[in-house]
């Protein structure tokens, strides 16, 4: 297993889901399936545009994608008319189980990420948690 930070853009719809406690797994079509116990940076795409959030990464499962709604579909927050247009010409899928879920007391503005070099990902990507740290109360 590989403990890094990572930096994951979600649609803010599910981000608030997660918040809430309502969207317990976030689900993927490509992971790295050796970042359990990795905190996950949660960046809000637009219109938010920012880190909002954190969490643990308790657990990552590999299924095929019908076992993945079987087993996940309600935990998953979407529905499942948008879960097969996501997993569209894909067999399998990852399933990251969230835990420890805390909003950041400040959000981290996309522009001042890049401001760091740090640019929102299209899916994820690996991060140094001192670096978003410091962006954090440069703002």
């Amino acid at each position: 297993m590989v403990e890094k930070d990572v930096l994951c853009s979600i649609k803010p719809q599910y981000v608030e889901k997660i918040l809430n406690g309502s969207k317990t797994v976030e689900l993927r079509r490509k992971f790295n399936v050796e970042l359990i116990n990795s905190r996950l940076f949660i960046y809000a795409t637009s219109p938010v545009m920012a880190v909002v959030a954190s969490a643990n990464i308790k657990n990552i499962e590999y299924f095929d994608i019908q076992k993945i709604w079987n087993l996940y579909g309600d935990a998953s927050g979407i529905t499942e008319n948008s879960y097969y247009n996501y997993f569209k010409n894909c067999e399998l899928g990852y399933v990251i189980h969230l835990d420890n879920v805390k909003k950041l007391p400040n959000e981290i503005l996309r522009s001042n990420l890049i401001k760091k070099g740090i640019y929102p990902p299209q899916s994820y990507r690996y991060i140094e948690w001192k670096n978003l740290k410091k962006t954090e109360h440069d703002q």
